[in-house]
């Protein structure tokens, strides 16, 4: 028994397409220049591929004129709207010059940005076919979103399996029904008028108009939903396509990060009050230790012990300005932190820098040069800031040396008007 010739998946996928009522095609944009086409196009319009791939706008152009506005401004709605999809039909002009009918579906593409850079659609040709035909059955079916299709009336005339699956009935139990029934409770008395007020004046809907809706599932549970609408005309007049998508699981996504919102809110609040209370704490004896250092500099007081007492009192009034700086803390929580330059005389300020260090030095028996205190030099600064960055500056060239190093506090100008402060440790 002879085995089998292997087939041609290639061949056979070709010859698939070829048969296919549906014309694929895949485009650039926003210059719509075309880039691929199936090969079975020139059978269903008459142009050969090759006569339409890397021509800009060349559907556009073969669009019945009529059409045309509508058709950019539909698609204008849907890119606006970060559409994943959007439906429609137009007028053909086949090679021929006979006019045909032409449903499409396009699915852009938007890069990270949300901006719309290609587009892949299928058009398939609806010239003298109901709108329920097996061919629009087959396209329906291969939609991801659900559909339900209406007519005038407001009863369902055709739905997809993800309609099944989104509202848990089958398609017998929806079709020719009203479309209400797949709406909450509180939504149905409503809805006729709405559907009346929207076939008057027929447009796409894009998703993700910021309504807040949802539809029924048969179970009674309330599904959050986007809903984007299309009017279909057909035989029997203007018919409503719905594309109906689940969004119950960005819905808890947004619950949830509204919910982590709010519990952040809640505990920065619960920190600025605690820092609030601590710096009132902090500065009760703090004023305690101040008021103290000033009934001692009234006593008679060796040179060693004023300039002891001369550290504590600048400590002291140093800390006591940094414990204010916290009470204003609402200030700095919204982001306002004002700055005051003033000009900064260097021979002030240093050695009041060096005096708050010398004790943190001379306890790890590190020798601390403030020659640097003469400087002569000014700066605009805010003296506040400028002592804490000087403070942190000459803190970690003590806290980072060897037991026994020495730190050097220089200052110098360097010119054009700029003054330069820096300090080495070895």
């Amino acid at each position: 028994m002879t085995a089998p010739a292997p087939k041609n998946g290639r061949a056979d996928l070709e010859q698939l397409v070829e048969g296919s009522p549906f014309i694929a095609f895949r485009l650039t944009l926003p210059d719509s220049v075309t880039t691929y086409v199936s090969p079975n196009v020139e059978r269903i319009v008459g142009f050969a591929p090759d006569e339409i791939i890397g021509v800009p706008g060349w559907w556009r152009e073969h669009v019945a004129p009529a059409d045309r506005t509508r058709m950019d401004e539909q698609a204008a709605l849907a890119m606006a709207a970060h559409a994943r999809e959007w439906e429609t039909e137009a007028g053909f002009l086949r090679r021929d010059g006979e006019p045909q009918r032409v449903a499409l579906v396009v699915r852009p593409e938007y890069d990270a940005a949300g901006t719309p850079v290609e587009a892949v659609a299928y058009a398939w040709d609806i010239t003298d076919r109901r709108l329920t035909d097996d061919r629009f059955r087959r396209v329906v079916e291969s939609v991801p979103n659900a559909i339900v299709i209406v007519d005038q009336r407001g009863v369902i005339n055709l739905v997809n399996t993800q309609a099944e699956r989104l509202f848990g009935y089958s398609r017998q139990e929806m079709v020719g029904k009203p479309v209400e029934m797949l709406l909450p409770a509180s939504l149905r008395q409503g809805h006729p008028a709405h559907r009346a007020g929207y076939l008057d004046h027929p447009t796409t809907r894009a998703m993700g108009g910021n309504r807040d809706l949802h539809g029924l599932h048969r179970d009674g549970r309330e599904i959050p939903v986007e809903v984007g609408l299309n009017p279909i005309e057909s035989e029997d007049g203007t018919q409503v396509l719905a594309s109906v998508i689940d969004i119950s699981v960005r819905k808890a996504a947004d619950a949830a990060l509204r919910a982590a919102q709010a519990e952040a809110h809640r505990a920065n609040l619960a920190k600025s009050e605690f820092l609030s209370r601590m710096s009132h704490e902090l500065r009760t004896p703090l004023n305690a230790v101040l008021g103290f250092a000033q009934l001692l500099e009234m006593d008679e007081l060796t040179a060693e012990q004023r300039d002891s007492l001369d550290h504590i009192s600048q400590g002291g009034r140093y800390l006591l300005e940094l414990v204010n700086e916290v009470l204003d803390i609402s200030r700095i929580e919204a982001g306002q932190m004002t700055l005051s330059p003033e000009p900064v005389a260097m021979a002030d300020l240093l050695p009041e820098v060096i005096g708050l260090i010398s004790p943190l030095a001379g306890g790890r028996s590190i020798t601390l040069d403030g020659t640097a205190a003469g400087c002569d030099a000014h700066v605009l600064a805010d003296r506040q800031r400028l002592t804490q960055v000087l403070l942190n500056l000459l803190a970690n060239a003590v806290k980072y040396n060897r037991p026994g190093g020495s730190v050097t506090v220089a200052c110098a100008h360097v010119g054009g008007g700029v003054g330069w402060v820096g300090c080495r440790s070895g």
